[in-house]
């Protein structure tokens, strides 16, 4: 059939589309995602690792050294003690009914130092107590010295203590020297600093020996001797 005007009518496509359903259960496989290659990361990763290493190494030899160059204290030991003279006098002053003890002794003393540092130690004194039952009786100090590295000194002194009025305990004192029987202590006391680079650490070691002495035949009956704290 004809339309007016001699036209024809326009010829009307339809497009069919069809798709296929996968079956329940079923999946697609995906291509895998290319990987993109980063360039010096082979380069960075070695880098880190050396890094890591290095810090490893500083931190083992800083404990090493710290081990070794940190400071300690010295060892102090009391080599020899000997009684070189004792008096014990007793007399009335008249000032009180209780007589005065004179108290008069001399020490042959050998101290050993030993300084385990890698550094030098200087030591301002050390001090010398003498007790006798926890009332002291004589206090001497001597002058110091230097102690090189890794060293030991030993330094011998003759301590002398003149004329100790004793009022307590002086009817014990008196009967102790009687029977033979004297019990002693000696306290030593070192005091110093050690050279430690730009440092200088305190160094403080106090020995104290507890003595038995015959002060007749100045033999000693018992010695005990140890680090006082």
């Amino acid at each position: 059939m004809g339309f007016m005007g001699g036209q024809e009518a326009p010829v009307l496509v339809v497009e069919e589309r069809s798709y296929t359903v996968p079956p329940s259960g079923g999946y697609y496989e995906l291509q895998p995602y290319p990987r993109v290659r980063r360039r010096g990361g082979l380069w960075l990763s070695l880098t880190g690792s050396f890094f890591i290493f290095i810090f490893i190494i500083i931190m083992l030899l800083s404990v090493c050294a710290g081990f070794l160059l940190w400071p300690s204290q010295p060892v102090v030991e009391l080599k020899r003690w000997k009684l070189d003279g004792i008096t014990i006098d007793q007399r009335h002053d008249g000032k009180s009914i209780f007589p005065v003890v004179d108290f008069n002794v001399t020490l042959d003393v050998l101290l050993e130092i030993k300084n385990r540092n890698f550094a030098g130690v200087e030591y301002d004194y050390w001090r010398t107590r003498i007790l006798y039952r926890d009332s002291e009786v004589g206090d001497v100090k001597l002058k110091g010295g230097s102690i090189r590295a890794r060293s030991v000194v030993r330094v011998p002194a003759v301590i002398n203590l003149e004329t100790r009025q004793i009022l307590e305990n002086a009817s014990e004192l008196w009967m102790d020297y009687v029977n033979r029987r004297l019990p002693l202590t000696t306290r030593i006391q070192f005091i110093g600093a050690l050279q430690f680079f730009f440092l200088k650490p305190h160094v403080e070691v106090n020995l104290s020996c507890d003595v038995v002495v015959d002060p007749k035949d100045k033999v000693i009956l018992k010695e005990e001797c140890g680090l006082d704290f």
